[in-house]
């Protein structure tokens, strides 16, 4: 299941679309940007110019980012996209390799190194805010955070109990990841007024300290299996954030 909805973790079971119209009227304008030129395609015409505003919610760790766009001559504003956007999770430290973003510069995946071990590709929601920060080449400090549908107790195999693991899982998708690895800590939250479990997971070992993952799960997943606690091995695919951290120090900030 490749995530191009990436509502489709946060949803509730036979829901399709996500509450739009509540998402756009409890966010804020967090920035206002003109564009002297716009265009749908990368090589379709050119539509003379657009106004995009970038909207999002301003308090709790799962929020909301909605991004609107005006063209010139238009009279009001068209929904450009909206995705959940995890504004807390593990910290760590990358060094960036590669930023890639669509023609508009709205959305962008990172690519980024860890020290001593692989890179890993993520979604940066904020990268339409950020993404002057970035140079390649360079080290940030980042939040990592995932939300998964199938986050579940790993079975036990043969040398591979205690294997962490975090893999492509699509090519079409360079977020999107298999994962297994050992609980730390479990934190509760909730979103549009629905509970959420947290799951801080270990899923690639290192010399050092391994690389985390806070992974958010829909706490009515678990109604048909056992929540996991921590020390557990878990397991399941995960849509994988990351988010600049706005200071040196780690602590996760929400507000804006």
């Amino acid at each position: 299941m490749t995530i191009r909805n990436y509502w489709e973790c946060i949803l509730p079971d036979g829901e399709n679309t996500p509450p739009l119209q509540r998402i756009v009227g409890e966010s804020t304008t967090l920035a206002r940007q003109h564009f002297s030129s716009w265009q749908f395609d990368a090589n379709g015409e050119d539509l003379k110019g657009a106004e995009f505003a970038c909207m999002g919610f301003a308090t709790s760790d799962i929020r909301a980012i909605v991004h609107l766009v005006k063209l010139r001559g238009r009279p009001s504003f068209y929904l450009h996209s909206a995705f959940p956007w995890l504004a807390a999770g593990a910290p760590v430290r990358l060094t960036l390799y590669d930023a890639d973003t669509d023609h508009f510069g709205l959305e962008g995946f990172v690519n980024a190194g860890i020290d001593g071990g692989p890179s890993v590709t993520f979604f940066d929601p904020l990268y339409a805010l950020k993404k002057g920060a970035y140079k390649i080449g360079s080290e940030h400090n980042f939040y990592l955070g995932a939300l998964s549908l199938d986050l579940r107790l790993a079975a036990s195999e043969p040398d591979t109990s205690q294997a962490k693991i975090l893999a492509r899982a699509a090519d079409d998708a360079s977020d999107y990841y298999f994962f297994r690895g050992a609980v730390r800590s479990i934190r509760n939250t909730d979103f549009l007024d629905r509970p959420f479990l947290v799951f801080r997971t270990a899923v690639v070992g290192l010399d050092g300290d391994d690389l985390a993952v806070d992974i958010y799960v829909d706490r009515a997943r678990f109604q048909k299996r056992a929540v996991p606690a921590a020390g557990d091995m878990v397991s399941g695919r995960l849509w994988l954030q990351g988010c600049l951290a706005e200071r040196e120090g780690f602590e996760p900030s929400v507000e804006l």
